[in-house]
């Protein structure tokens, strides 16, 4: 599992705290690899390779891994703590509290926004 952990799992979460699949056809396409990995686990410990019909939540409860999406549940509800603690000051990182820029929007607008975010010049050509 280990083996799983660096090389694959690294690549699919690799920042799922920014980046996170809304929809549910992307979600499965990650969710696929996972499962395809662990067929392949089954596969070598069984000699038993079953390409079809193997219930997904039976394969993660064997190798007591959690779904992507319940890792990416989890990670943001990290980083909305980490980010609780840091506006209250519970944590004390002033040069990390100055980072972040809050957008105040005007009364009509219909931007929900908390966040102002600059946007990077990527064309290297400008």
């Amino acid at each position: 599992m280990g083996l799983f952990n660096v090389l694959i799992r690294s690549k699919l979460e690799y920042g799922s705290m920014i980046w996170h699949p809304i929809y549910t056809c992307l979600q499965r396409h990650l969710e696929a690899i996972q499962r395809r990995f662990l067929r392949f686990l089954v596969c070598r410990e069984d000699k038993i390779c079953s390409q079809r019909g193997v219930n997904h939540d039976e394969l993660l409860s064997r190798f007591s891994l959690m779904s992507l999406q319940s890792r990416r549940q989890t990670l943001s509800l990290v980083l909305f703590k980490f980010l609780y603690k840091l506006l209250h000051n519970s944590i004390d990182c002033p040069p990390l509290q100055f980072t972040l820029r809050f957008r105040v929007p005007w009364q009509n607008s219909r931007s929900t926004e908390l966040f102002h975010l600059e946007t990077q010049i990527t064309n290297p050509l400008i």
